[in-house]
Parts: structure tokens; C-alpha cells; sequence
């Protein structure tokens, strides 16, 4: 948020050190007792007209155009796939921990619908699905070495503001999976998992019948020995089939660790990016250990929704 912005505000309520007040002397609990009661007063003075007026004006507020029969095959049918691979599907909620993802990940919180009693709006269901592998991990009662796969569909919402299009949404539906063991040697986890989540994403995507030239971008990463990126291609390119290319990275994010991919595909002759994903040291932070892998990917559902309605109105 602009600092301008931000001064001007202070100034306004004639206290220049209400930020630091609010953000430092207050706990988190008494924050939040504040902002309830400071929304509950001003919920009070919404007229009814009003109340419309704002519906109309706000974007996150609006229902997608998606069609929701269509959406839920395609769900009912990729959890199945998943559910064929050994994945565990979870009915995520729509909120989670304040900070699941900037906490842990290089990730702004003022992209993230931040609410109250210590809350957000899920912007990033991995990184859900990442708290709640974690959690299990923490009691214990896991195999050590058995990696844990869960996955979920779910509707995300990000504040940052989209250009406008038939492909760019405020909320929208991703089918999200994580797998997360521990380092066995010899990048075994990491060949596994890689391998295993190629092997899924190509068995659904290539059943549709309307995406040609499928193929997988590999870029490398920072954060882990060298070479870690052609160990793995090594491994990898004797039992996957459709193109996979290592390509130079764009600008250091500081989001994946050693390795990221993305999965495109070509429509109407022209290529549109279809899945992204990658590893991350998330477990390692939350359960400080250094032996945590985790391989986190997700697909775009809206856009392969768009796609088949746009087929079925040709």
C-alpha cells in the first residue's frame, strides 16, 4: 500500500503513531476485538441501497461466469484421476492462519484478502494443504519415510488487480496438489515426485481431446546443490513422453527451491499456460528440519472450463 496513502490516513485520525500502535502494542487477539467492533459500527450505517450499490462495484464480491454444472464434472472427475493416483482429496475451508503464505513464501500479504479472527482468504490452496501435511507430520503417528500426497479443488482469491479477459479472474477454481516426504539420498524423493506428478498431469491433460503439444518447461532455481536440475532431467526423460525443455529462467523469485515448471499447451493455435508448480522448503521451515521435501503443483480449472464451453457453443 502506497506510503502517501498511508500518511494521509494518519493525518486524518490525528495521530501519526496509530500504525505502530495498532500493529506493535496490540496483540493480535485485542486487534482483532477492535476491528470487529469498528466494522460492526460501520456495517450499521449501510443503507440497503447502498448495500447494492457496492455489491455492483465490487469486484471480488461478483460470481464468475463459469459454468457451475460443467465445473463440477470436471472436478468430480480430476479428483478421481487423483484419487487413482494415490492422492487424498480435502474439502479445504474458505479461509485459513493469518500468513499461510508470507510467512513461509516470498509472497505480499496485501495480495492476500487478509480478515479477522486471525484469518485470510485462501489465495493459495497448496499452501493450505502444506499446513495441513504439516500438522499431521507434527503428531507423529506418520511413517517417516512414506510421502504423504493430498490434493484439493478449490476457489482462490487475489487482491492484486488483473488485466481484464476471457483467461483473468479476481477468484477462480485450481486443482492443487503437494507431496511431501523426507530426503532419502540421491535426489530420490525429488525423481519420484517429479516423476509422478508429470505422469498424472499428462494422463488427464492429454484425455483432452482439444489441447495439443502438451509439454512441460523446466527452469532452475536457486537454494540446492549444483546440478540438481539435470540429475533429476536425467532421470526424467526415460518415462516421460511428451516434451519436456529446460529453458533459462526469467528473474529469481525466490518462490521454488532448486527447480519450477510449468505445463503449456496449445488452443486454436495458440499456446496458453496450463499448471505451474515446483519444490519448496515450506516443511522444512514449519517443522525445522532440514530433511522435509516438498513438491507442490496446481492447474487452472477455469481456463480448461472456458475452453470446453467454447468448444460446446462452436
Amino acid at each position: 500500500m502506497s506510503e502517501d496513502i498511508i500518511n494521509r490516513i494518519l493525518a486524518k485520525a490525528g495521530n501519526p503513531r496509530l500504525l505502530s500502535e495498532l500493529g506493535s502494542a496490540l496483540s493480535l487477539s485485542e486487534l482483532n476485538t477492535l476491528l470487529l467492533e469498528v466494522f460492526r459500527q460501520k456495517v450499521q450505517d449501510i443503507r440497503p441501497g447502498e448495500l447494492l450499490g457496492r455489491y455492483g462495484e465490487n469486484r471480488f464480491a461478483a460470481p464468475s461466469d463459469t459454468d457451475p454444472a460443467l465445473s463440477y464434472r470436471f472436478s468430480a472427475e480430476l479428483l478421481d484421476a487423483a484419487k487413482r493416483h494415490g492422492y487424498t482429496a480435502l474439502e479445504l475451508s474458505p479461509v485459513t492462519v493469518l500468513g499461510s503464505c508470507s510467512v513461509i513464501a516470498p509472497v505480499d500479504q496485501n495480495k492476500v484478502l487478509s480478515a479477522l479472527r486471525g484469518t485470510e482468504v485462501v489465495s493459495d490452496a497448496t499452501n493450505a494443504l502444506a499446513l495441513h501435511i504439516c500438522a499431521l507430520k507434527k503428531q507423529g503417528n506418520l511413517k517417516k519415510t512414506e510421502p504423504l500426497r493430498y490434493c484439493a479443488i478449490h476457489r482462490h482469491l487475489r487482491t492484486q488487480k488483473f488485466q481484464q479477459g476471457p483467461m483473468q479472474f479476481s477468484h477462480f477454481s485450481l486443482y492443487s496438489m503437494v507431496i511431501s516426504g523426507v530426503d532419502q539420498g540421491n535426489l530420490l524423493f525429488e525423481k519420484e515426485a517429479l516423476g509422478e506428478t508429470f505422469r498424472f498431469y499428462r494422463e488427464y491433460l492429454s484425455a483432452q481431446d482439444h489441447l495439443k503439444n502438451l509439454r512441460i518447461i523446466l527452469w532452475s532455481r536457486g537454494g540446492e546443490k549444483e546440478n540438481f536440475t539435470a540429475e533429476i532431467l536425467n532421470s526424467l526423460r526415460q518415462d516421460i513422453s511428451f516434451d519436456i525443455l529446460e529453458e533459462k529462467a526469467p528473474s529469481e523469485s525466490g518462490y521454488y527451491l532448486g527447480l519450477q515448471f510449468k505445463i503449456k499447451a496449445t488452443y486454436k493455435d495458440r499456446e496458453i499456460e496450463i499448471g505451474d508448480g515446483g519444490f519448496v522448503d515450506w516443511s522444512r521451515k514449519l517443522l525445522q528440519n532440514n530433511k522435509e521435501r516438498m513438491l507442490i503443483s496446481a492447474i487452472g480449472l477455469e481456463r480448461l472450463i472456458k475452453i470446453q464451453t467454447d468448444i460446446k457453443e462452436q
